[in-house]
């Protein structure tokens, strides 16, 4: 499908385990956030809360939207996670990303109704039939904030403008430069620049 609209929520609350047992280390009943960003060639983390070890229950809200339309295509994710403590004060964070799409070539992303999924991308014009592929300029920007009350476990922003060459529905070379700017104990700003085959078989 060359034109779509998607929207969906998601929800849940879980209950901390009362419970003496340990899992990598950590008292099942903890909580910890934490991320490398939207590159993790160095493998470091750049924001982090910790371990949250006064932990009752929390709860997750958050949404999902897709649309195509013809050569324009436009996704976003959100979330927000509400932490119960039994003795400070409760802490709520929050994360997501809203990104866009625009086929160079007469092609369109395919959005796939019964997966709910936009679905690999067939080019009209495949190298294997001796054309160019699809090509599609692409840019993205990604929140993440870890900061509320006692917690300060940083927040980064990284905004991203790839170019994307499908060469046939199972081949696709990603180009992005990337920059990401953080704040936070361990927070870290930097650039990248990233080349990427993907071969699905």
């Amino acid at each position: 499908r060359y034109k779509a609209f998607h929207l969906g929520l998601t929800g849940y609350h879980r209950l901390a385990n009362v419970s003496n047992t340990f899992t990598n280390g950590l008292r099942d009943s903890t909580l910890r956030f934490r991320s490398k960003g939207e590159t993790a060639v160095s493998g470091d983390y750049i924001v982090d809360t910790g371990i949250i070890t006064d932990l009752e229950s929390y709860n997750y809200l958050g949404y999902e939207f897709a649309m195509v339309e013809g050569p324009l295509s436009l996704q976003s994710e959100w979330g927000f996670v509400n932490v119960d403590r039994k003795t400070k004060r409760d802490s709520t964070f929050s994360g997501g990303y809203i990104q866009g799409g625009y086929m160079l070539t007469d092609d369109a992303r395919n959005y796939n109704a019964y997966f709910a999924q936009f679905w690999r991308l067939n080019p009209k014009r495949s190298i294997m039939d001796g054309g160019i592929g699809a090509w599609e300029l692409a840019a993205r920007t990604s929140i993440i904030d870890l900061n509320d009350n006692d917690l300060s476990g940083g927040e980064a922003t990284s905004y991203s403008l790839g170019l994307n060459w499908y060469m046939t529905a199972f081949t696709k070379t990603m180009f992005n430069l990337i920059k990401t700017e953080s704040a936070g104990k361990i927070s870290e700003d930097f650039d990248s620049i990233n080349l990427r085959l993907q071969i699905e078989f």
